[in-house]
């Protein structure tokens, strides 16, 4: 009887006191072995494996693909589902966090400054708005400020070129008062020149004239000019009249009123 042994056992199993055991999983054994081995770190077998080839990496799950080593997450800006053999990139300008496991988890990027955001993703604001990074859509410049496409911020929109006639303030354009011109662009108003006037909101230095003469004076083209002896005008006169005869006035009369007759 003491001569009686068990058998050597079959690749897939391993010799205990009580006879042959099958492997469990995740290891394997060769023919006439006394043990199993355990499969390298990572990888399975099912039970009864009789080689080391029979132990394979498992199946990844969500977020991880299978390398050469093993299973490796997938990146940020990528995805991918259980058993991936590699990662699926985000579409352009969208991202993801590592280990992403599906195409909704790619997110358009937070805009930049300048942009918003759109359902396709970062557009341009238009000309005369602004925004800030991250905006879902752009704010309006503020009343009579203007801005290039692109924006940024507040600061970038200004007062637009002032039309002639008006000047730039610090609150905008604002029109010349009278005896006062400009031209287009302006930053200040000119002033006419002395004794010349103009309307409010006059465009060139053409639409200055000299005032209407008080009575006594008479207009020239350089001015009012006081009218002579034996002379008077009345207001706004191009002219002084003559006294009526044998009459005489001081100059600056004003009225044929102050025409006398000559002491004898």
């Amino acid at each position: 009887a003491d001569d009686c042994a068990f058998a050597p056992c079959l690749a897939g199993y391993y010799m205990t006191e009580s006879g042959c055991e099958q492997c469990e999983e995740n290891s394997y054994s060769g023919a006439g072995a006394s043990s199993c081995v355990t499969c390298p770190e990572g990888m399975v077998s099912s039970a009864g494996s009789s080689s080391a080839d029979d132990c394979a990496f498992a199946t990844c799950s969500a977020g991880y693909y299978m390398a050469e080593s093993g299973c490796q997450q997938c990146g940020e800006n990528s995805y991918s589902g259980a058993g991936a053999s590699s990662c699926v990139s985000c579409a352009v300008d969208m991202i993801s966090a590592p280990g992403s496991t599906s195409e909704s988890d790619c997110i358009y990027a937070p805009c930049y400054a300048g942009s918003y955001m759109t359902e396709s993703g970062c557009r341009l604001c238009g000309a005369n708005t602004y925004s800030e990074n991250g905006a879902a859509s752009c704010r309006p410049c503020p009343a009579l400020t203007i801005s290039n496409p692109g924006s940024s911020s507040s600061s970038d929109c200004v007062f637009a070129s002032c039309l002639a006639g008006y000047y730039m303030t610090e609150s905008g354009c604002q029109q010349c008062g009278e005896n006062s011109y400009s031209g287009a662009g302006a930053s200040s108003c000119v002033s006419c020149a002395v004794d010349m006037i103009s309307a409010p909101g006059s465009t060139s230095e053409s639409d200055c004239i000299y005032a209407p003469c008080y009575a006594g004076s008479y207009m020239t083209e350089s001015g009012c000019r006081l009218c002579g002896a034996n002379t008077y005008s009345e207001n706004g006169a191009a002219s002084c009249r003559p006294c009526p005869a044998l009459t005489i006035s001081n100059p600056g009369s004003s009225s044929s009123s102050d025409c006398v007759f000559a002491s004898c």
